[in-house]
């Protein structure tokens, strides 16, 4: 009895989706996110042309700058910098066990020859 529902499952889960909610929920079971970020925002009542005098500086300091950035998107820019050095890392320890394991060969290599 098991077998026959997981054999339902797998069918299930590996037919092509019928429609586009589930083609997105599929692909949003797929996403892979980055850590929780803590963001600590004080909602206080201010003086509405105050605020409007903010927005309006706000708004000029990012026509100022070449590319404005979110929250978001500077908390994923950062997400992708640190992948980047993570895979650095794990990239340059595979290169040292190539060359340790090359070295090996070499040494082997020459055993062989060094006794004929």
């Amino acid at each position: 009895m098991k077998k026959s529902v997981i054999l339902k499952r797998e069918i299930c889960y590996y037919r092509k989706p019928y429609n586009e909610d589930e083609l997105r929920w599929l692909q949003y079971v797929e996403l892979k996110f980055g850590e929780a970020k803590e963001v600590s925002i004080q909602i206080q009542r201010l003086n509405p042309k105050r605020v409007q005098r903010e927005v309006h500086r706000e708004m000029e300091k990012i026509e100022e700058t070449p590319k404005p950035s979110t929250l978001a998107q500077d908390y994923m820019r950062e997400e992708i910098e640190k992948k980047k050095k993570e895979k650095k890392s794990i990239s340059a320890e595979k290169q040292v066990r190539k060359d340790e394991q090359f070295s090996l060969k070499q040494e082997k290599r020459k055993e062989k020859h060094c006794g004929h």
